[in-house]
């Protein structure tokens, strides 16, 4: 701990769990006492440690936009970076993670949303997981570098299909999507088909063009 006063301004430097600063014009060097968990013979207690009373203070009277900090740093993703242009990238994220702290103060104001029977009041942590979890709901998944893989081939254009009675006379499945396509004026019914497939086609015009070409119609 070390303090740096001069003339109306008092400086000081204070480790907790990490080293905290602070400047004031209305503190001298008097101290004061803040209670922190303490490791004796293996057991965590409670004990009194000396503190400046310019940290306890403003731990006591910190204000909006301190404590805004402070939960935004808990959960922080941004990381430091050598390229500039991600400047922009940290300043949209920031402004974001407000947004998000901003919604989560309103929702522990709001007395529609307060919790019922002694139940625990949603923490911040469990609020940025279920933003998160909601933003990429249905969106996950691995994007594949490089050539896109090709579209997978239909199993009637590569398994071995044979023409065979499938009984009653129905309409021909090539000759109805060609009728339907405007490429033919008439369709015809027939017996023969694909038991594979459950179709009914024209022997043999329609039955091959159906199992050779990816558009038969």
């Amino acid at each position: 701990m070390q303090f740096f006063p001069r003339k109306a301004i008092s400086g000081v430097l204070w480790k907790d769990k990490k080293i905290v600063s602070a400047i004031s014009t209305i503190h001298d060097h008097s101290m004061s006492e803040v209670q922190r968990l303490v490791q004796v013979d293996g057991q965590f207690n409670k004990a009194d440690i000396p503190c400046p009373k310019i940290i306890v203070d403003y731990t006591k009277y910190i204000g909006g936009v301190d404590r805004a900090d402070q939960y935004i740093q808990y959960y922080c993703f941004n990381h430091k970076t050598q390229k500039w242009y991600n400047m922009y990238k940290r300043v949209s994220f920031k402004f974001l993670e407000i947004l998000k702290y901003n919604a989560y103060r309103l929702f522990l104001l709001s007395p529609n949303h307060q919790t019922v029977a002694n139940s625990p009041v949603m923490t911040y942590l469990q609020l940025s997981r279920q933003i998160a979890s909601s933003l990429i709901d249905g969106y996950c998944g691995i994007s594949n570098k490089g050539r896109q893989a090709a579209a997978p081939v239909q199993s009637r254009l590569t398994e071995r299909h044979m023409p065979n009675i499938v009984g009653n006379k129905s309409w021909c499945h090539v000759c109805w999507a060609k009728v339907a396509a405007g490429r033919q004026e008439k369709r015809r019914q027939t017996i023969y088909g694909c038991n594979e497939c459950g179709k009914h086609f024209c022997l043999p015009e329609c039955f091959t063009a159906y199992h050779t070409k990816a558009k038969y119609c």
